[in-house]
């Protein structure tokens, strides 16, 4: 029999001070994205390179009716 107080407990969120394998916790200004994804980095502003990929791509292929201008002269209607 497993006594109640032996019990594992789950471990705190990581704080502004906390550490992981990649060093120091950090978390996007942006997003919700922080040190335990792979591969993340952060610019000087804290944005990470998740947002910045996506401004990208949002520039360049834009929704609504400018999406629809950008992509018009390509299409056969």
């Amino acid at each position: 029999m497993v006594s109640s107080s032996s019990a594992a407990t789950p471990a705190p969120a990581p704080t502004s001070s906390s550490t992981t394998h990649t060093g120091t916790y950090r978390q996007c200004t942006r997003c919700i994205m922080d040190t335990t994804v792979p591969g993340i980095r952060f610019d000087g502003r804290g944005e990470c390179n998740f947002c910045q990929l996506h401004d990208k791509l949002d520039r360049a292929f834009p929704l609504g009716e400018v999406g629809h201008r950008h992509v018009a002269p390509w299409l056969r209607i």
